[in-house]
């Protein structure tokens, strides 16, 4: 599978949320739940992202890619400066929050030129993913688009509610890292044995967990949705600029 993964709005495993058709939350508004969550990129001297167009773009595309992980990015910057050193001295790695990069992908729609947003995560996690898809479609060949993980019931349709520390009520916890999630079934195991039996790790893409937040009726349903992502991006984010800044337009 090609590392520069974008979302797709296949289903396979559908993580459920009670929905209405009514009223439903507007783009800005669910993009805004996701400013939490960091995501790295290169920034030119300019304050843009650096568009690079990979190889294996049969439409020569330009690509403004995000990572999830701080060593993704990393590898990314070792790249350019091997295929591009001029450029490379131009370029800061930035922490950019998620809502921004989604942001930016829409602007990018309405240009005669458009430029393709990546979200990538890794290839780990990709991995692990399309393990858990397979036990579901055995015909499955990749996982497809970015994967969240969240602990749910053995059919893989309902959400187990988690209440996080600090928090008032119940959650629905979604996973960027599958590592969150592994550790806490493990702690689910100690706590709650028998609930614990009934319970298995799930995975979806990313795409599909947007399309549900879009349907749902009320900022109160959607605050009962937590996107967690992995202690390593938020470290490296806080080193970065503790107050990431919006890629320009």
């Amino acid at each position: 599978m090609s590392p520069w993964l974008r979302f797709t709005l296949g289903l396979f495993v559908l993580l459920l949320v009670p929905v209405s058709a009514a009223q439903a939350l507007d783009r800005k508004e669910v993009f805004n739940r996701l400013r939490q969550i960091p995501v790295f990129t290169l920034i030119n001297d300019k304050g843009s992202p650096v568009l690079v167009t990979p190889k294996a773009d049969k439409d020569k595309l330009q690509h403004a890619t995000f990572f999830l992980n701080p060593q993704d990015v990393k590898e990314f910057q070792n790249l350019l400066n091997k295929g591009n050193p001029t450029l490379a001295k131009t370029v800061t790695v930035r922490a950019v929050p998620l809502n921004l990069a989604f942001q930016f992908g829409e602007e990018q729609k309405a240009n005669k030129q458009p430029v393709r947003v990546d979200i990538v995560p890794t290839r780990k996690s990709v991995d692990y993913a399309l393990t858990l898809a397979k036990q579901v479609n055995k015909d499955l060949k990749q996982f497809p688009g970015v994967p969240v993980f969240a602990l749910t019931d053995l059919t893989g349709q309902k959400v187990v509610s988690i209440q996080p520390k600090g928090q008032s009520a119940p959650s629905q916890v979604y996973f960027l890292d599958e590592k969150d999630a592994q550790t806490t079934l493990t702690n689910l195991k100690k706590a709650n044995p028998k609930l614990a039996t009934q319970t298995r790790i799930s995975a979806a893409p990313f795409e599909n967990l947007l399309g549900l937040l879009l349907k749902l009726e009320k900022p109160a349903d959607a605050d009962r949705i937590l996107v967690v992502p992995s202690t390593a991006a938020l470290s490296y984010a806080k080193q970065l600029n503790p107050n990431p800044a919006k890629p320009a337009r």
